[in-house]
């Protein structure tokens, strides 16, 4: 029987997120992405992780939330980062607000997508069909 301290259980997981981010992206061969994390310092823990994890021939534009930040001023920041057509993915960590934000994110690309087809295709298919991969990388909150 082997006991596993919590020091031993983050040596043994050490680089396991990198890795399977990196290739669940370049299974799906996304490339444009983007990451939405908190701005507070508690974020750059995990935020290292998801760099590293990160494929190199990925484009990454980054949304920070702030404690303030609401919906209004996310899709603000986002209509200036990403064009909703050339996003494949939304990688989301941290906090709970970051994750939601992220949600946001997400929906206001596929909101945008669905939007610029013309009515014939939009009488086939829903919002939903449009949404990009997501990714949600909880912190300990």
């Amino acid at each position: 029987m082997t006991l596993i301290t919590f020091q031993s259980r983050i040596h043994f997981a050490s680089h396991v997120l990198e890795e399977a981010l990196r290739a669940e992206l370049e299974e799906r061969q996304h490339r444009s992405l983007l990451v939405v994390s908190d701005a507070a310092p508690a974020a750059d823990v995990i935020g290292e992780q998801v760099s590293i994890g990160l494929p190199s021939r990925a484009d990454a534009a980054r949304l920070e939330i702030n404690e303030d930040s609401d919906k209004g001023q996310t899709r603000e920041m986002l209509a200036d980062l990403v064009s909703p057509d050339n996003c494949d993915a939304v990688i989301a960590y941290g906090s709970s607000r970051a994750i939601r934000h992220g949600r946001i994110c997400r929906q206001e690309i596929a909101k945008a997508r669905y939007k610029d087809r013309d009515g014939r295709d939009r009488a086939k298919l829903r919002e939903r069909d449009f949404l990009p991969w997501f990714c949600v990388i909880p912190g300990v909150d």
